[in-house]
């Protein structure tokens, strides 16, 4: 009986133990006495939580300790990187350094991507959606922020261990939302910068995190200010900072979007004034006053505006901030030494892809000391292979032993992608309307092969299905089988005069093989066999049906940042084409084509320039294989195809001034002038014998492609008014 009574004694005395040590308040741990530990509440609220960097400069300044912080949406953000022992002074460093508008673009820059994604652009296929069971799966948001967090991995890592919670010199919680069951999520585990992307995973704006079951958006959902959290950590005073955007009032909405946002601030608000309400007469709540017009996404306005408000915030509670103030009292924050030795890497391979792809593609080699760069610079190439969410990395321990983990997430909508667009064009005389569509299937193997069909539905009817299939790990060498059909209508012009129009109709196959040089050239070798139909809509108008078969040989060089509206980089191509009899041609000719495009920026100013040179050496290709000029940048102030021949030559120069100082509107006004002209007869060529163009336009980067307005004038007095949604030229 007595033995059972000491067991059970000591059984009671074993859990009372566990309990306190459970209980045992992580907010500072042992090193704080002789003073209350003090908890920072950091709430969320876009660019607007920018404000947190001014508060926490006062509170450095005044020597107000933070024992523990829990933050939520962009105050995780700020409160991570200062639990980890980045200052006040760093966090402005580095708002001031970081382009939030690039940070949050997922694109890989299309100068780094693969020929064949940089292929895409051409295709003016902008929307997408996934097909899967019969089932429509749509994009789960605008960004994946493969950028962001790989920028936070790497501030963290730099401050840290191993950049997990436990490694944090001040206790940190990150609050996210379950967006199963709408409850509040508190995330104390593993990777920072993993915790930091979820609190921050605004819906339809971010894609969602899976963490386990649990599906992790935007914090600020459940609980934007979590005063809750720090207290359930230990904390006995709270400084909480409240930058969530201000109610409008009922003037105010007036329109559908406000309304929308309203709603979305009422949401938060809800959440938000219990845990204002659970404020004691020793807390201190800091609401900056900030401007009601300023929006979540504008950065621009921090280091100006946003930062000095939260300071002057802060400087308003100086008083009772003072009577928290213990220079002394903080311990110093370490920072590790040199970068750990990773000993393994271990691939989290979610995708259809193949681990030796994605690995190669990685080029990370253990053991070694971490090298961020190295990481960084492989995720971006595994991620620039296109159809992926996100490439993110992690240290890990395993048996003591420290690795890297890459994970790679696939788009939700892969492998296959309903793709869809719109081509539209109009002038004086003649509009087209197009309807684009697409079908895509990616990774078909363990090289990443896939195939399209592609068909355009209207004034221009045509239908192209090609399979691209890559040879080697590093995609290199590739192999493109391709079939099209397409149908034209273009002008016959005699002594610049318009005498006829003809339907040229024209089917073939061809067999292109490609070698990649780096991510910016490559060199291609080609055979094609096709058919051409001319069909007269004039009477007197000769038709009928050519055999052609050619071969050809090709260099390009394509660095520039964006196909349509480039900012910066060249377009440079040689091609030589010969069409002969041996492979079923009807005519013999030799054509030798020289272009090249180059952009270069300053501020919002854009300089681009070009030159062209298309040349049929025996003067001898058919109608339908001669080269055609008209239309936006190439003579503009005729009509697309209007002029024909056997040689074009055309140099341009333009500008281009871009309407708004940010980015995130992609719309510009511009000018170019050009010179040039076809001819039929190589000896007729002649600088004296060129045609002055101009033109005047508008153009916005829309969501459906690039759109361009405008009116071209050339010499003769020729003029075009203009409209192109879509391929402008």
């Amino acid at each position: 009986m007595q033995i059972r009574i000491g067991v059970w004694l000591c059984g009671v005395l074993l859990t009372l133990l566990a309990s306190e040590a459970f209980s045992a308040p992580e907010c500072g741990g042992d090193a704080v006495v002789d003073r209350p530990r003090i908890g920072l509440v950091l709430g969320g609220g876009g660019a607007r939580g920018m404000a947190h960097i001014g508060v926490i400069e006062e509170l450095e300044r005044l020597g107000v300790p933070v024992d523990c912080i829990a933050g939520t949406s962009m105050g995780a953000l700020i409160g991570g990187l200062y639990a980890a022992g980045m200052s006040a002074a760093e966090l402005r460093a580095l708002v001031e350094d970081l382009d939030w508008v690039d940070a949050f673009d997922d694109q890989t820059p299309r100068e780094a991507r693969p020929a064949q994604r940089r292929r895409d652009d051409l295709l003016v296929l902008p929307a997408s959606v996934g097909v899967r069971d019969g089932e429509v799966i749509l994009p789960e948001g605008a960004f994946s922020g493969q950028k962001i967090e790989l920028r936070l991995a790497r501030e963290l890592s730099q401050r840290t261990r191993d950049g997990t919670f436990k490694s944090l010199p001040i206790p940190f919680r990150a609050v996210a939302t379950d967006l199963a069951t709408g409850a509040a999520v508190t995330l104390a585990e593993g990777s920072v910068a993993r915790a930091m992307r979820a609190s921050m995973s605004i819906p339809a704006v971010f894609t969602p995190i899976r963490d386990g079951e649990r599906l992790l958006v935007d914090g600020a959902l459940a609980n934007n200010l979590p005063i809750d959290v720090v207290r359930d950590m230990g904390a006995e005073v709270i400084i909480a900072v409240d930058v969530a955007t201000p109610l409008m009032d009922s003037m105010a909405m007036r329109s559908a979007l406000n309304v929308m946002r309203q709603l979305s601030h009422l949401m938060v608000q809800q959440n938000t004034r219990p845990q204002i309400a659970s404020l004691g007469n020793e807390d201190i709540l800091i609401e900056p006053k900030l401007a009601a017009n300023l929006g979540p996404m504008d950065f621009d306005r921090a280091v100006e505006e946003i930062i000095p408000t939260g300071r002057s915030a802060a400087l308003a509670h100086e008083d009772r901030l003072r009577a928290y103030a213990y220079p002394n009292a903080a311990p110093p924050l370490t920072y590790p030494g040199s970068p750990p030795e990773v000993a393994y890497l271990e691939l989290d391979n979610r995708s259809q892809l193949s681990d030796h792809l994605l690995l190669n593609r990685l080029g990370v080699t253990t053991p070694g000391p971490l090298d961020i760069d190295a990481l960084e610079a492989g995720a971006a190439r595994v991620h620039a292979l296109g159809r992926l969410k996100q490439v993110h990395w992690e240290l890990m321990e395993r048996e003591g032993i420290t690795g890297i983990r890459v994970t790679v997430e696939p788009d939700i909508r892969a492998p296959r992608f309903l793709q869809y667009g719109l081509k539209l064009s109009a002038n004086n005389t003649r509009n087209a309307v197009n309807l684009r569509l697409g079908w895509l299937e990616t990774a078909r193997d363990d090289l990443g092969a896939e195939w399209r069909a592609i068909a355009q539905i209207g004034e221009e009817p045509a239908l192209a299905v090609e399979y691209f299939q890559p040879l080697d790990l590093d995609g290199r060498f590739y192999l493109r089988p391709s079939a099209s059909w397409e149908r034209q209508r273009i002008p016959l012009l005699e002594a610049s005069q318009r005498i006829a129009e003809a339907d040229i109709t024209r089917f073939g196959a061809d067999l292109e093989f490609g070698y990649e040089f780096g991510n910016a050239a490559v060199a291609r070798a080609g055979i094609r066999r096709y058919r051409t139909d001319v069909s007269g809509l004039d009477p007197d108008l000769a038709t009928g049906v050519v055999d052609g078969g050619e071969w050809r040989v090709e260099v390009l060089r394509d660095s520039l940042d964006n196909v349509f509206f480039p900012s910066s980089g060249r377009r440079s191509s040689l091609l030589y084409r010969r069409s002969v009899s041996a492979l079923g041609a009807d005519h013999s000719f030799e054509q030798f084509e020289v272009f090249h495009f180059g952009a270069r920026t300053r501020d919002r100013l854009t300089l681009q320039w070009s030159a062209i040179a298309m040349l049929t050496l025996d003067d001898d290709a058919p109608l339908a294989n001669q080269f055609r000029a008209g239309g936006f940048s190439r003579l503009s102030g005729y009509r697309a195809s209007e002029l024909a021949g056997q040689h074009f030559v055309m140099g341009l120069v333009g500008a281009r001034w871009r309407l708004s100082q940010s980015r995130i509107l992609p719309a510009a006004i511009g000018g170019t002038l050009e010179y040039g002209n076809v001819w039929n007869e190589r000896s007729d060529i002649s600088v004296s014998d060129g045609l002055a163009n101009l033109s005047l336009y508008f153009g916005y980067s829309s969501p459906l492609g690039p759109l361009y307005i405008g009116y071209g004038y050339g010499e003769g007095s020729k003029s075009a008014i203009f409209m192109s949604l879509g391929r402008p030229f």
